[in-house]
């Protein structure tokens, strides 16, 4: 059975607008641990985050994507912010219909790591493709970024 990660949410966190459980217009995204390397997660888009009637924003697209590969740097002890974001868009994702999204850990090099992303249908057809690069954060610039220094100052 896969553990999903939403236990690990740090407080500044818990309002992503993909995955936060304290985000009340989020997508309320939940991935799940496929092993220490890749995280996977299903999703079924409501009909407001259409492009083109019918189908899926090539824009959350993108934001589930960038979510669920933080979430794999992240499961490493390794919290990170996406500098570079790749997607191809292949196939068109239909709003209503179960999408099947995974992320892996391809490398890492000091403080940079690069995961790929994919987004299948319900026919297991690839959809989408992505990389992002990101960089990890020490426990200095995480404290900087959230916003934490600032509160113990």
């Amino acid at each position: 059975m896969l553990r999903s990660v939403l236990h690990m949410h740090l407080d500044e966190t818990k309002h992503c607008f993909v995955c936060g459980p304290d985000n009340p217009q989020g997508l309320k995204l939940e991935p799940f641990i496929e092993n220490e390397n890749a995280v996977v997660a299903s999703y079924v888009a409501p009909d407001y985050l259409c492009g083109f009637k019918g189908i899926v924003h090539g824009g959350m697209h993108c934001a589930l994507l960038d979510c669920l590969s933080l979430w794999v740097s992240y499961l490493q002890g390794k919290p990170a912010v996406t500098t570079e974001f790749n997607v191809k868009l292949l196939k068109p994702v239909f709003v209503g219909e179960e999408i099947y999204l995974r992320s892996e850990m391809v490398s890492e090099e000091d403080d940079v790591v690069i995961v790929r992303g994919e987004i299948r249908n319900n026919r297991k057809e690839l959809c989408t493709v992505s990389e992002i690069r990101a960089r990890v954060l020490s426990k200095e610039r995480l404290n900087k970024f959230t916003g934490e220094a600032q509160a113990n100052s």
